[in-house]
């Protein structure tokens, strides 16, 4: 086959490949960040929200923690034990602190509401600003969303919250609260990012970045995209790579790969 794919990504100096859904969350974590804002985000499969939060976390390790939550950490005891190790890993590096925040993780949820609302607050004394990421945060109470928004509202925490779930974070809300409340959160929100899947110009950012320049290879990788996600493109670059050890792989070799990755030429295979 003469559609030869020359792969050698080209991403940024951090190594993230600035996709336009990537620039967008950051762009509002930086913003909640710096002025303690709240932003709500709905990412499906594969744009990559998940990693956006990730790197940005680890960017800003000492003012800005992420807590993901599950079916086991979706009640309120421990929810906001969750967080307040989370946000006290953070007041134990600014104030030099040794693992104190312990105790206030495995308790009642009044005290380490309290703990939270304590490290959030000292923080903010010293001149900081605390950035609080609940990731699949459709599977947090509604009452622990409620007590971590309160501290969010408190001038004295200075600590912007980031609501970030998956497809079904807006359903969940809606479900969890009166339709007055829900309206009123999104209207609180200086950021409501909607994107259930990735945009075509993170498809193109993506390729671009691995130098994608075939035509073919091009079109078969941005309709395995659409199916998968960003994520699933990632795993078919990676696999190509595989089979043609090491040499720009050739349009075989990318539907060999999609092949082997769960995908077909219409869309999602047997998995």
């Amino acid at each position: 086959m003469s559609d030869v794919i020359e792969f050698r990504p080209k991403a940024g100096a951090s190594g993230v490949i600035a996709t336009p859904t990537h620039e967008e969350i950051t762009h509002a974590l930086r913003e909640c960040h710096s002025e303690s804002l709240l932003a709500v985000i709905r990412g499906g499969f594969g744009v990559g929200k998940t990693h956006t939060l990730e790197r940005y976390v680890a960017a800003h390790e000492c003012d800005a923690a992420m807590v993901t939550f599950s079916p086991s950490t979706r009640s309120l005891t421990a929810g906001l034990g969750a967080a307040c190790k989370a946000v006290g890993q953070l007041w134990e590096w600014h104030f030099s602190q040794s693992a104190p925040v312990t105790s206030y993780t495995t308790g009642s949820a009044h005290a380490a509401r309290l703990a939270l609302e304590r490290f959030c607050r000292e923080i903010a004394e010293e001149g900081g600003r605390v950035l609080l990421i609940l990731d699949e945060a459709q599977h947090a109470r509604l009452d622990l969303l409620e007590e971590l928004r309160a501290i969010h509202d408190m001038k004295a925490c200075a600590c912007g919250l980031v609501i970030a779930g998956n497809d079904s974070l807006f359903d969940a809300l809606r479900g969890r609260m009166e339709a007055a409340a829900y309206g009123a959160l999104l209207s609180r929100a200086h950021h409501v990012i909607d994107r259930p899947e990735p945009l075509p110009e993170d498809v193109a950012a993506v390729l671009e970045a691995h130098r994608i320049k075939g035509a073919e290879a091009r079109k078969l990788l941005a309709h395995h995209a659409a199916a998968g996600g960003l994520r699933k493109l990632f795993q078919i670059v990676q696999k190509a790579r595989e089979l043609s050890d090491g040499a720009p792989p050739n349009l075989l070799q990318l539907k060999a790969a999609a092949g082997s990755t769960g995908l077909t030429a219409t869309g999602f295979g047997r998995r």
